[in-house]
Formats: structure tokens, C-alpha cells, sequence
């Protein structure tokens, strides 16, 4: 008779374990599920850059996650000035901040 009970008490407590198991990794994925929505509604914080155009300042706004300066024609900001190199630095917006990379 005891042997029966601690069958039926074993038993119990395996499904009580994967229930549990099975409860925390629902509560992870719920959450973890909640974050990416909340990550992915996230806006990129606009870029203001002022500009010294001969002698008035220009100010530029940018919105997009990643922002090239130089006196190439294919940068997003043309400079003008010689001490610029064609391809001169970069702004990347990751990890909730703007980074300044030199290229």
C-alpha cells in the first residue's frame, strides 16, 4: 500500500514541477514579447546639426539612424571646408544614444 502512495505522490510531483516549469516559461516569453513591442515602438531622437554656411548658420535636422558628414556628394551633411576629408565622421544612433565614429 505505501508503495502506491509514494508512486501517486511522485507522480504528483513531477506534474506539479513541469507545471511549474511550464508557468515560468510562459511568464518569460510574455515579457520578453511585451519588451520587443515596447522596443520597436521606440522612436530615433532627431539629430540637429547647425552649420556655419559662410556667415549664416544652417540647421539641419535628421531622422534617421545613421548620419555621414564629409565633402563627398554622397554624404547625407556636405561640407564645403578643405579640412574635411571626403568621408569624415559618422553619427549612429544604437543602444539609445547617438555615437560619434570617426571614418
Amino acid at each position: 500500500m505505501s508503495a502506491i502512495l509514494v508512486l501517486i505522490l511522485r507522480i504528483l510531483l513531477a506534474a506539479l514541477l513541469y507545471a511549474f516549469l511550464g508557468w515560468t516559461i510562459y511568464t518569460l516569453w510574455r515579457e520578453l514579447r511585451e519588451e520587443a513591442v515596447a522596443i520597436s515602438g521606440r522612436k530615433i531622437p532627431p539629430l540637429n546639426l547647425t552649420i556655419q554656411v559662410e556667415d549664416t548658420a544652417v540647421m539641419q535636422t535628421y531622422t534617421v539612424p545613421e548620419v555621414v558628414l564629409g565633402r563627398d556628394d554622397t554624404c547625407d551633411c556636405v561640407l564645403s571646408d578643405e579640412v574635411v576629408s571626403a568621408r569624415h565622421l559618422r553619427f549612429s544612433y544604437h543602444q539609445n544614444h547617438w555615437w560619434l565614429e570617426d571614418l
